[in-house]
């Protein structure tokens, strides 16, 4: 299959993930959100977003008649946790999933609870592991027993596995949609669910444009976690973070903190001036804000471009008045954690216990 884009640069041809020697066809709207997937004459899903983004209902169908709509429901930070289904245009009264998230990362999934009978009861719960990119690696049981296993290609094709290791090509009976890195794959597509963009897991791309363009300090808008998908992840699909495994090696302990420059207000520091993202490279012992600074002036970058201590000291702030967008990604995850909560107490500290 030959891949045709709409002249926004949406792919609205596509090969199938499953067969790629079958295509789709897909339908954006006009602010490039894909809303409607065809096989032939027949449509296979139709999407609907709120007006922030979201992705609020999708509906799926089997030989071209609608089988299940489905309607999701988010935290703050863009997490889902509730699934409910609708008939005749009625959401239903009780969940058919819900979602626990850990704080450590926007995809670190805890558990899911469905219900499998439809009967209002969440009567199976399901606990997620993950490896260093957050992949889901295996479903855990409330017994504590390995249930289903994956593995994945480096762009993200699953493979279900038994709790031996053995492949299998029965697709999971638990009906789990989040394996690579914790993102959702619509099994009615077999695209994966960014949360701006679609992804193609075997052509290892996005299906459309990256929305914030070149922010992203990368020519091609279409590209995957700049093709190193083994040491980095995109949640959001206009962002590329780092993954645990690539910050550094075991024997020295070092933290990353990644802050896109728009929340520095436009402050025309010349640590952030060009860059979407700043990494801060934070020694494992606690430090004190004006140790923090300070490392921040004395880098080369910083003394090349005339930095001053009262411009990281306004950058500080400002990072840690954005905290609970901050996305820290430590190797061990009570140091960074410990070392958050002792940036924001210092932080406020620095305000005169104003907060």
């Amino acid at each position: 299959v030959t891949a045709a884009h709409d002249r926004a640069g949406n792919m609205v041809t596509l090969p199938k993930p499953a067969s790629p020697a079958e295509a789709l066809g897909a339908t954006f709207d006009a602010w490039n959100r894909m809303v409607k997937v065809e096989d032939g004459q027949n449509i296979v899903a139709e999407y609907a977003y709120t007006p922030d983004n979201r992705r609020a209902v999708k509906k799926t169908y089997t030989g071209g008649t609608l089988s299940e709509t489905r309607h999701f429901y988010y935290t703050d930070e863009w997490q889902t946790i509730e699934e409910r289904t609708s008939s005749a245009g009625a959401i239903a009264a009780n969940p058919d999933s819900q979602y626990v998230w850990a704080d450590r990362y926007i995809d670190a999934m805890i558990l899911r609870d469905r219900d499998t009978t439809a009967n209002g009861t969440l009567d199976e719960r399901l606990y997620a592991l993950h490896d260093a990119n957050f992949n889901v690696t295996a479903l855990i049981g409330t017994s504590g027993a390995i249930l289903k296993r994956y593995s994945y290609t480096a762009y993200g094709t699953a493979e279900v596995r038994t709790s031996a290791f053995q492949p299998t090509g029965n697709p999971s009976a638990y009906v789990w949609p989040y394996t690579y890195t914790t993102r959702r794959r619509d099994r009615e597509t077999g695209l994966m669910y960014y949360r701006n963009r679609m992804y193609h897991a075997g052509l290892g791309r996005f299906v459309s444009r990256d929305p914030i363009g070149y922010e992203a300090n990368d020519m091609n808008v279409y590209r995957y976690c700049f093709g190193s998908p083994a040491m980095h992840s995109d949640p959001e699909g206009t962002r590329v973070v780092r993954c645990a495994q690539s910050i550094t090696p075991p024997h020295r302990i070092y933290r990353y903190i990644s802050v896109p420059d728009t929340w520095t207000g436009g402050d025309p520091c010349p640590v952030v001036l060009g860059r979407d993202w700043h990494e801060m490279l934070l020694p494992a012992e606690e430090r004190t804000l004006s140790e923090i600074c300070s490392t921040i002036e004395d880098s080369e970058s910083c003394k090349d471009a005339g930095c001053t201590q009262r411009c990281c000291d306004r950058y500080v702030v400002r990072l840690l008045t954005a905290a609970q967008h901050t996305r820290a990604f430590p190797i061990w995850p009570e140091y960074c954690q410990r070392w958050t909560f002792e940036f924001e107490r210092q932080l406020h500290a620095t305000r005169g216990g104003g907060g």
